[in-house]
């Protein structure tokens, strides 16, 4: 004789053998998918729209655009940057911009690692030099014996 019983996603009741009335609590696939499915909500980098994606997803970072046209708007985006080098107005790709939107050719980024600046020890007053980047992280104030 079968058992009724409620389903816990939609409310319908639903008959099962009674051997399955302690772990049977959907009444069809679709219920049972609705009840346990994982979604994550997110915002969409182009359009500002909010979307849902699956855990696994989220985990491989595949989560910035709610659509493809989303995806191919932003990649088509144009950004006007100044050169840190020459100051030269110049325009890169949006998506871009992270890797190489400092600089407007390899011959200003090679420059721009070629700068030094004259610094004096602190101790015995020898000049040398140093690149900015050094300089804004320690200070280099001293020359080592083992560099020069």
């Amino acid at each position: 004789m079968p058992v009724e019983l409620i389903c816990q996603e939609c409310g319908k009741k639903f008959k099962v053998a009674p051997y399955l009335k302690n772990s049977q609590r959907y009444c069809s696939k679709t219920c049972f998918g609705n009840a346990t499915r994982k979604e994550v909500k997110l915002v969409c980098e182009s359009c500002g729209k909010t979307f849902v994606r699956s855990p696994s997803l989220v985990k491989k970072g595949k989560t910035h655009f709610c659509s493809q046209e989303c995806y191919d708007k932003k990649r088509i985006t144009r950004k006007e940057v100044e050169c840190a080098t020459c100051g030269k107005i110049f325009v890169v790709r949006n998506y871009l911009y992270k890797e190489s939107g400092n600089y407007c050719s390899n011959n200003c980024y090679h420059e721009s690692t070629k700068i030094s600046i004259k610094r004096n020890c602190i101790y015995c007053g020898k000049p040398f030099n140093a690149q900015p980047s050094q300089i804004k992280l320690g200070g280099l104030n001293i020359v080592l014996m083992n560099v020069l």
